[in-house]
This record gives structure tokens, sequence and C-alpha cells, in this order.
């Protein structure tokens, strides 16, 4: 009876799991730098890709393809990032009304 052809094997290719750093996972610190910069400059522009970033890398941990101790940084990055959105929105529509609706902090 004859083998696999040459040059594959017969089980199938595992699934790559990334190893486990002191340090986290790249993809969770992308999240938390993005979050960080969200609350002070930027606003939705980077406080959107941080929820995004952050919950995929959140994903990623629950199912096993990321390291664990990326998760606090993933969490933070998620919500920084919902806060520094939220805020920026709310500030704009404050600057908004104060300087259009005639008598509005009189």
């Amino acid at each position: 009876m004859p083998g696999p052809p040459q040059g594959t094997s017969a089980e199938p290719p595992r699934p790559r799991r990334r190893r486990d750093r002191a340090g986290g996972d790249s993809r969770a610190t992308l999240a938390l730098v993005l979050g960080l910069v969200s609350l002070f400059c930027l606003g939705p522009l980077v406080g959107v890709p941080a929820v995004l970033v952050g919950k995929a890398e959140m994903n990623a941990i629950k199912a096993g393809n990321a390291p664990p101790s990326g998760m606090p940084m993933a969490q933070w990055g998620f919500y920084l990032g919902i806060a520094g959105t939220v805020l920026s929105i709310a500030g704009c529509l404050v600057f908004t009304l104060v300087h259009n609706v005639p008598g509005f902090l009189r």
C-alpha cells in the first residue's frame, strides 16, 4: 500500500500559535496605545481602530490563538478607545452648541 506522496505528511497541519512573551502581544499593545492616544488627541480617528483591534485581540486570546498575557492590554485599549471616541464626540457637540446656539450659556 503506497504512503502519502513525497513532500507531504499524513497529518494535517497544526494551527500556528503565537509564543507567549513576557510583554504580551503586539496587537494588544497597539490597542492600548491607540486607546491612550484617542483620549488626548485624534479622538475617533484612533479610538475606533483601538476598539476594533482590542476586540479582535480579546477574541483571539479567548480562542487560544494569542497569549493570555495580552488580555489586560487588549481590554484597556478596547475601553479607552470607547471612552476617547465618546468624549471626543461629546466635546464636539458641546463646542457646536456653545458657538452656534444663541444664549446657550447665558
